[in-house]
């Protein structure tokens, strides 16, 4: 068994995608949930991340959902979240994504 020493050199990645969207449809919290944890699973099934709500939570209309990823390489960690807010773009014509933003920690 291997165990991490503190004089090897480790490069790791960790990237934040926050997505805002709109859903104009929805005329209640029941209807928004119904929305919004179908995206959360195709987005965590897709991709492998973690994705959560993380704001608006009691606004029927608004939402703020969260991504973030790990990898030896920020590079690629930057690169799943562009394509994470792409297929957001394509496969969710109910909502409408207003903003986003991706950091790199």
């Amino acid at each position: 068994m291997k165990t991490f020493s503190s004089n090897q050199p480790v490069s790791i990645g960790i990237g934040l995608l926050t997505i805002y969207f709109h859903i104009p449809e929805s005329h209640s919290l029941k209807e928004k949930r119904s929305v919004v944890k179908p995206i959360l699973a195709k987005i965590q099934n897709e991709f492998k991340v973690s994705a959560a709500e993380i704001g608006y939570q009691d606004n029927w209309q608004e939402c703020l959902i969260a991504c973030t990823v790990v990898s030896s390489e920020a590079k690629h960690c930057e690169s799943v979240l562009q394509n994470i807010y792409q297929y957001g773009m394509n496969n969710f014509p109910h909502v409408v994504i207003s903003d986003h933003h991706i950091e790199m920690l």
